[in-house]
């Protein structure tokens, strides 16, 4: 058990004393700038590649447009009988 308690506080102080990696990637302003603006006016995607798309694709109706939303429930539905059995007074006549 002491051995298992050493091995983890070793590992706590390995953990904790490494140094975090620094990453080096600079950020171009400009192409974000111009990313960001792209993304507010929601003209992201080249209009050749919208038209490309529509081609391709044929979106039929789902399968779900060709039946009713609500299913049409019985007229009449027998009530489910529950038996339970029961420990009570019977009161009974006896003549």
């Amino acid at each position: 058990m002491i051995r298992v308690a050493i091995l983890f506080v070793i590992a706590l102080l390995v953990g904790c004393t490494q140094k975090l990696e620094q990453t080096n990637v600079q950020m171009d302003l400009k192409t974000l700038e111009q990313y960001n603006q792209r993304v507010k006016s929601g003209d992201t995607v080249a209009a050749s590649e919208k038209q490309a798309y529509s081609k391709d694709i044929q979106s039929p109706l789902n399968a779900s447009d060709n039946r009713p939303n609500v299913e049409p429930r019985p007229k009449y539905q027998q009530p489910s009988v529950i038996l339970v059995p029961s420990v009570g007074y019977h009161y009974t006549r006896w003549n």
